[in-house]
């Protein structure tokens, strides 16, 4: 969630504007190297509880463990860290969807706020409603009932998300937040989704200050290259099967065995992308190998295809590519981004509660041998080196405030 906002930064320094970056400790060397100010809000000791508790088998553990130690702490330390840079008529917040703490200065200090949401799902909607685990809204339903489910998960989402943001707003005396997912979370000045129209387009329940752009990438390939093994193994053979289960998944044990088992089974070779080694396989074929970080910008276009957990800036990476993708979601905006992928036809999905090596391997066959699947691939990637997201959504923001 971090990449796309640096690159922006980056883009808007380059303009002349002065440029902070908000975020956990985790990502300051990546801020601070893509020369851009950087502001403390979270430890690194909170994003690695964090990472502990995130669980490829339960989904509701991993929302609360995310918002339990990232995003409500930061709240409050948000505001003020917003507050004290506020340079009355000439500072603008550009937040992502769970910017609790720069809605609430929005609020309190009249500071101009634009919301980018990077996927779909943070656009509820009853003309298409996102695929969420939970939450069954097919397309047939009647609009009342899904206008009617909406306003339950409004309410429900209220009672979890609502706590620690009214504590902060009764502090400074403002009117409690209601409706946060439907209304609350969208700035009421502008709302950009960080994904093409082709992708999700926009509905006609979505807020009426929102558009929509295209994806934005950003992995620091500059700063930090191919690790040269990596390189040498690619340059051994057939272009390998990348996995990855995400950057904050470490309890993907499972996944990156039956990863191993699928290529045995295939006979092609396979990457395995982990900051966690302790879950890969401990005695690795010669024809896999692991590494525990690549830039996806230039490892995924030497790949064959890619299985992966469907998170948005994976998914974008891997369409920019030009290969197919199997997608084992496990929750949070995933099962829409992988449903999404399906639809354009450039992968599918598989639920990995449900999944072994045999079934793996068949999907992958399946997916690597449809010529619809490889053509499409091209098409989208050839679309999207075309364009210049960046800048539109520089010029957006600049428009906006000028407007303001």
């Amino acid at each position: 969630d971090v990449n796309p906002f640096v690159r922006i930064g980056m883009a808007l320094k380059q303009k002349g504007h002065a440029v902070t970056v908000l975020s956990n400790d985790y990502f300051k060397k990546l801020v601070r190297s893509a020369g851009l100010d950087f502001a403390s809000v979270g430890s690194v000791e909170d994003y690695q509880k964090m990472v502990n508790e995130v669980d490829l088998r339960n989904p509701t553990r991993t929302t609360r463990a995310i918002m339990k130690h990232l995003y409500f702490p930061a709240i409050e330390t948000v505001y003020d860290a917003i507050a004290e840079r506020n340079r009355p008529g000439e500072t603008v917040v550009i937040g992502i969807t769970m910017a609790f703490g720069a809605r609430i200065a929005r609020e309190k200090l009249g500071i101009p706020l634009i919301t980018c949401h990077l996927a779909p799902v943070s656009f509820p909607s009853v003309h298409r409603p996102a695929k969420m685990d939970g939450c069954w809204m097919p397309p047939w339903m009647p609009t009342v009932y899904k206008a009617g489910l909406w306003r339950l998960i409004d309410m429900v989402a209220d009672m979890f998300l609502g706590p620690p943001i009214n504590r902060v707003c009764r502090r400074l005396d403002l009117p409690p937040a209601r409706s946060i997912i439907k209304c609350w979370l969208h700035s009421p000045d502008k709302v950009i989704g960080l994904f093409p129209g082709w992708f999700a387009d926009p509905q006609p329940d979505w807020p009426r200050q929102s558009e929509t752009i295209n994806f934005v990438f950003f992995d620091a390939a500059e700063q930090t290259p191919m690790p040269p093994t990596l390189v040498k193994f690619i340059a051994g053979g057939d272009p390998p099967i990348v996995f990855t289960a995400g950057t904050a998944v470490r309890h993907a044990a499972d996944f990156f065995n039956t990863a191993v088992d699928a290529c045995g089974r295939l006979n092609v070779r396979g990457v395995l992308v982990s900051r966690y080694k302790d879950q890969i396989p401990s005695d690795l074929p010669q024809h896999i190998h692991y590494c525990e970080y690549a830039p996806f910008s230039k490892l995924f276009p030497q790949a064959s295809a890619l299985v992966h957990h469907g998170g948005i800036g994976t998914c974008a990476q891997a369409l920019r590519a030009g290969i197919p993708q199997l997608i084992t979601p496990f929750g949070l905006d995933q099962p829409d981004n992988a449903a999404r992928l399906v639809h354009l036809g450039v992968g599918a999905m598989l639920r990995m509660k449900k999944c072994g090596g045999a079934t793996m391997a068949h999907r992958l066959a399946v997916l690597m041998a449809n010529g619809d699947v490889q053509e499409r691939c091209r098409i989208i990637r050839d679309e999207l080196k075309s364009m210049d997201p960046v800048s539109d959504i520089c010029r957006t923001i600049e428009n906006h405030c000028e407007g303001s």
